[in-house]
């Protein structure tokens, strides 16, 4: 579904009407999405510190925002805390920090989709992890938040990316806390295959295989 030429973004955002309702065809994100952005991957949830929510994708068409595919999620598990700056923080009491358990609530662009296989079929910029492929979340390093390789990085902690299980065998890196980088607002933010289902996570969002497919 998320093309290369149009632009996909991620919205986590909590909504007791939106998750009340049985039907997505009545739910239509916010009117700040910015008007270039074509594609939008919406997380809903009841309550701040619920772990599992809903995926709703929409599709752009003239000017309308049209639902294509609803799954089943996990998040955080502390539930969601606000991205600093954004609209979120009218809502939430909590600001995402660095290792707090969160996922963080607001607005951001999806970067590249990442895996173990060689190559996959997408449209969007796809990268191998290798062995020696981290993310950083050491804030006091100068790679903080960054895609980079272990063998080039000074840093006392970071995540890596070639698992020795089957989450990261598929992913999307989200631009949160990316432009700039702020040390201690969070990082390696990302939507993965969940470790079973419902597990929550460390505050990436997380499904199913056959669903993650489905979004590529």
């Amino acid at each position: 579904m998320l093309q290369r030429t149009l632009i996909p973004a991620i919205l986590l955002w909590c909504s007791f009407s939106a998750c009340n309702s049985n039907s997505t065809e009545d739910r239509q994100p916010p009117d700040y999405i910015p008007p270039q952005c074509t594609q939008l991957l919406w997380v809903q949830v009841l309550h701040p510190s619920d772990t599992v929510g809903q995926l709703v994708c929409f599709e752009r068409m003239d000017a309308e925002w049209h639902s294509k595919d609803t799954f089943r999620v996990s998040i955080g598990r502390n539930g969601l805390a606000a991205a600093e700056g954004s609209q979120q923080q009218l809502t939430l009491k909590s600001v995402k920090q660095e290792g707090d358990g969160c996922s963080p609530a607001g607005l951001f662009p999806l970067l590249f989709v990442f895996g173990y296989a060689p190559s996959i079929a997408t449209q969007m910029e796809y990268r191998t992890m290798q062995e020696d492929d981290i993310c950083v979340d050491d804030l006091f390093s100068a790679d903080y938040n960054q895609h980079v390789s272990a063998l080039a990085s000074r840093n006392n902690s970071h995540e890596k990316m070639r698992r020795k299980d089957e989450q990261y065998k598929l992913g999307i890196w989200v631009g949160y806390n990316a432009e700039p980088v702020v040390p201690g607002n969070g990082s390696c933010i990302f939507l993965h295959i969940w470790k079973k289902e419902n597990a929550p996570t460390s505050g990436c969002t997380a499904m199913a295989e056959e669903d993650m497919m489905t979004i590529l």
